[in-house]
Parts: C-alpha cells; structure tokens; sequence
C-alpha cells in the first residue's frame, strides 16, 4: 500500500499477496526493526518470540480485533558479561520506556526490576512468561 514505507503508520499483515493486474508482479511487504533508542549503549538485546504466530479468525474487511488469546513468550537476553548483575525492566506502555539512565528512571517511577539476572554463568538468560495477544510487553536490560 501507499502507506508501507510511513515510518510513523501502523504495523499489519496482509492476508494474501496483492497482485497488480496484468503485470503478474507481486509485491511483499514488511516493516524492520532496528533496536530500541539506547543513545548511551546502556541496554543488552532482548529478544522476544512468541509460541504462536497467528490470531483466530484473522481479520478480513473489518477493524473489529479477534478475541485476545493466550500466548508463551521466549524471553531470551545476550551479551551480558558473566558474574555482572543486570536489571530487566518491563513497561506495558510504549511511552514509559525511556532512552536512557533506565536504573535512575526506575527508581524515581517506584518501578523495580521485573528480573534481576544475578551473574549469569554464561552470555545468555532466558525465561518464558504467558500474556494475552491483547497486551503490550516492553523490556529492556541494563547492568544493575
């Protein structure tokens, strides 16, 4: 569409690959990610993958949402340093995530760490956490 290359439109699928008439031309779509706004460098990549990848029924010429269903989250956090303390925050609101000094916003918003990863043996952590489709998970790392 018009709209796929608006950085500040919405994120969607589309449940068919459109073909232009005539030309037998057929034209993908998609949306990159390039990390979060971390100008110090302060955060650790978090990488969240969901069990499923897919909502029932899809939507099909209409705005109404399916019912919000359960999903597992792999939560995976690397290049941490081992015998380094990390906090892992979480905000369900994109517009609460900040950019920078996360320890110092935390403390001041009276919001502790969702996890604390105490020295990890290795350069990776990971965990699993169930959600609903309907809800919004944002993490970030940083060292404690």
């Amino acid at each position: 569409t018009e709209n796929a290359d608006n950085p500040d439109g919405n994120i969607y699928t589309l449940l068919e690959l459109p073909k232009y008439i005539g030309t037998g031309n057929y034209h993908n779509y998609g949306i990159a990610i390039t990390g979060p706004a971390d100008p110090d460098k302060e955060t650790r990549p978090v990488r969240i993958d969901t069990n499923l990848n897919y909502e029932w029924p899809q939507i099909s010429g209409t705005k109404d949402a399916p019912e919000p269903m359960p999903l597992i989250l792999t939560i995976t956090v690397s290049g941490l340093t081992p015998g380094t303390t990390y906090n892992l925050y979480k905000y369900c609101d994109e517009n609460d995530v900040p950019v920078r000094n996360f320890n110092a916003d935390a403390k001041a918003k009276n919001n502790p760490p969702w996890q604390v990863i105490k020295n990890p043996p290795g350069s990776t952590w990971g965990t699993s956490h169930p959600i609903q489709s309907n809800e919004k998970f944002f993490l970030r790392c940083v060292p404690a």
